[in-house]
Parts: C-alpha cells; structure tokens; sequence
C-alpha cells in the first residue's frame, strides 16, 4: 500500500504566500495526492498490460494506491552485483523501451528500481511520468540514461562502449554512447488513449505539472533568499 501526500506542506505554504493558483480552489494536498495516486494507478496497471516489470496494480482509492508486494531490494542497496552488464542492458533497455512506448520514466534512477535474489529487475514509482511529446521529454530522457550510467560506472565499475536493446538489437547512440532521444521518439506512443481510458486524463497531467513547477518556483525563491540572507 502506497500513500501519496503530495504538496501536503509544500504546497500549503505556496498558497499562503503566492496567488499562482487563484481561481482554483480546489487545489489542496488531498486532491493533488489523489491525482498522484490515480496517475500511478493508470501507469501501473497499462505498463503491466505491456509487459512491462512493474508491480501488479490493484486498485486505487482517493489518495492510496493497492500493488503487489515486490520481493527484492531497492537496487541502491545493493553493494555487489553477480552480473552488472545484463543487470545494466536490462534497465537501459527498459528507457528507451518505455521512450518507444511514447512515455518516459523521469526518476529513473537506483532508488527506483528493485531487484530480487535472481537480478530480475522491476521499477516502481510512477506519477512523475510524461509523454514524449512534453516539452522537456528529452532533457527528462536524458537524466534518466545519465542517472543509470553514472550508478553503475561507480558501483560496478563499468566501461560503456555500445548499448544493446532489452530485444538484442543494437540502439541508436549519440556522441557520448547514449541512446539518442531523437531517433527513438519518431515512433509514436499509444499508450496516452489507455491511460485516459484508465481514469487519468490531460486536464489530471496539467494540473500535476503546473503544482510541480509552483513548487520548484517557491523553492527556487526560499534559496535565494537563505542566500541573501547569508550574505548580509
């Protein structure tokens, strides 16, 4: 059982000293956690339908989302791996896996991602998804690949000279060997008509979004205000 308290502090103090969101009332934490909530439901519940290793959903009520236990260890926790390079083709390949499926993760990285006694790997968390389409996918595209790469370079001391997608097949790299957001994203996504069908639709998306940069807008303005208060 999952549940999200999204904006429960954070967002109350925004509202109390900025009118970004006048006009709507009905921005509050419970029904900011409960669009959260409905998000990872929806995403879950179609990754699964596509194969993808992710937990089972099973169901979804106001700000608490029900899934299958998995049984594994958050890949941070993990000191030493049997076999780094399949477990790191593995979770490259499920980026541009998703990236092809028109959706990317953007907070792919080893908190993450579980893996059980066997490496199978399974990835978790996911109200912070976009489409392709956003106007930041490929700087989100781009933090993800670099999170993995930079993990296993230090954790596993691994060298990268090509990648190899989870079907075998060799993927399109750019200058630094990382798979190319620009040739992956010609194939079009389907999975944003199943995830209306689910329950969550644009207007859920915009909403999130634009609580998420209010957010990052009064954290950007707490800082330099600590800075200016430091240098006085």
């Amino acid at each position: 059982m999952k549940l999200h308290r999204l904006g429960r502090t954070s967002f109350r103090a925004v509202k109390s000293k900025r009118d970004y969101l006048r006009h709507r009332n009905s921005y509050n934490w419970l029904y900011l956690s409960r669009l959260a909530a409905l998000k990872e439901f929806a995403f879950m519940k179609a990754l699964d339908e596509h194969g993808f290793p992710v937990p089972k959903a099973v169901d979804c009520n106001r700000h608490c989302v029900i899934m299958s236990l998995v049984q594994g260890y958050p890949l941070v926790q993990v000191k030493q791996l049997q076999n780094p390079e399949t477990v790191f083709d593995t979770v490259i390949g499920l980026i541009v896996r998703l990236a092809e499926h028109g959706l990317i993760h953007c907070d792919f990285n080893e908190f993450n991602i579980m893996i059980d006694d066997d490496e199978k790997v399974t990835m978790i968390d996911f109200p912070q998804m976009v489409s392709v389409s956003h106007q930041n996918a490929q700087m989100y595209f781009d933090r993800d690949i670099e999170c993995v790469f930079k993990f296993f370079s230090k954790r596993s001391n691994l060298s990268f000279q090509e990648h190899i997608n989870d079907d075998g097949s060799e993927a399109d790299t750019d200058e630094n060997g990382r798979p190319a957001f620009s040739s992956i994203s010609k194939s079009a996504g389907f999975l944003d008509k199943e995830l209306t069908a689910s329950g969550f639709t644009r207007k859920d998306q915009d909403d999130i979004e634009k609580v998420g940069e209010t957010c990052l807008i009064k954290l950007l303005y707490d800082v330099w205000w600590a800075f200016c208060l430091l240098v006085q």
